[in-house]
């Protein structure tokens, strides 16, 4: 009986201190997130930022239609110990990469065959840029969701706290330093999701 006592209040404790720290990693993000802003606009001016919104609001789009929620899947199987967790992540990567290229693919043909008006004056190669940024989004929610199954929730939040720590890092950098404008910001925020999936990873 005192074991199992024991045992729920140690339970108990970890819980609350793994709230604790999330909630001040959300609350750091929202901190970065906000400065992030801030600097974008006095950087680029109320255009730039509005072509560094859509620009992200491209892979954001094609994440949210096909991540298709398999980290919840995921989450299940994982939790239920039926496979090694290594099959799970060559499972994983080979999601990531089909959905990708499927994703990356059907919206390049609606670019070339019906370019959207919102995105006309806005290079190629800066659009490639900001869509190559959808494969690191899959692998940070995913191996994210993997790392709170297996109860690393400090690991799980620095990889949160990485992503924005990174392109704030790189805004500096590329933005402020060497005034690289739009494609800076892109670029920045590709190599932040770069290093944070692999982190994740």
């Amino acid at each position: 009986m005192g074991q199992v006592i024991e045992r729920e209040k140690i339970l108990g404790l970890n819980f609350a201190e793994f709230a604790a720290q999330t909630f001040f990693t959300l609350l750091l993000i929202q901190v970065f997130s906000v400065v992030i802003s801030i600097m974008t606009a006095r950087l680029l001016g109320p255009e730039g930022k509005g072509i560094v919104a859509v620009l992200i609001l491209c892979p954001t789009l094609l994440f949210t239609i096909g991540h298709l929620s398999i980290y919840r899947v995921l989450t299940t199987h994982i939790s239920l110990g039926k496979r090694s967790l290594r099959d799970y992540c060559g499972t994983v990567a080979f999601f990531i990469l089909g959905i990708t290229v499927l994703l990356v693919g059907f919206f390049l043909l609606f670019y070339f065959l019906c370019p959207p008006l919102f995105i006309k004056n806005i290079g190629l190669s800066v659009i490639l840029l900001a869509l190559g940024i959808l494969p690191f989004f899959l692998m940070i929610q995913i191996f994210s969701s993997i790392l709170q199954t297996q109860e690393k929730i400090r690991q799980m939040n620095a990889v949160s706290i990485a992503q924005s720590v990174g392109a704030l890092t790189s805004i500096i950098i590329f933005v402020f330093l060497l005034h690289q404008g739009v494609p800076g910001v892109i670029l920045s925020y590709f190599i932040a999701n770069l290093f944070s999936a692999l982190l994740a990873i």
